[in-house]
């Protein structure tokens, strides 16, 4: 029932609340923002809310490592899983536990988690992402849906794209 290393806020789009609790290697979702100090209504990172456990050299599928930075758009969530060197994005603001994201930045597979994919600096790797902002176009607009990432342990900020198309 307690933060260790609270990094980052989002919202949920619907009136929710999501929390990067770094330390604990989770991510904690109130579906209605607080107006006092409650429990949770969800977990994402960890089997349960008890559970706050690091697991360093094991997969990494449907687990978090210092999550230090969330960004939410039109539902969807990223989170900069920052110490598996990787951003991971859900659909859906709602995912609970090990939920599978829909796509991972900078890893070949879920359960990757290299710096620089344990090789040299490319376009496509991260090193310790620390931040996220999504920059999505105007409703009415067809353009590209930015993700700036502030990959730390490489000194940039990457910025990845994806076309919408309306």
């Amino acid at each position: 029932d307690s933060f260790r290393w609270p990094h980052d806020l989002a919202s949920t789009g619907s009136g929710g609340l999501l929390v990067a609790d770094a330390g604990n290697h989770r991510v904690l979702r109130w579906d209605a923002h607080p107006d006092a100090d409650r429990p949770a209504d969800a977990v994402l990172g960890q089997p349960d809310f008890e559970t706050g456990t690091e697991f360093p050299y094991v997969s990494q599928e449907g687990r978090l490592r210092f999550p230090y930075a969330l960004a939410s758009a039109d539902g969807r969530l990223a989170v900069a899983d920052t110490a598996n060197n990787r951003v991971l994005i859900w659909d859906s603001t709602s995912v609970v536990h090990a939920a599978r994201p829909d796509a991972v930045l900078a890893q070949p597979t879920h359960a990757a988690i290299g710096e620089n994919r344990w090789s040299m600096v490319t376009a496509d790797s991260l090193c310790w992402p620390y931040g996220l902002h999504w920059h999505r176009p105007h409703p009415s607009e067809d353009g590209p849906e930015l993700l700036a990432i502030a990959d730390s342990g490489n000194n940039r900020v990457v910025l990845w794209q994806r076309e919408v198309q309306r």
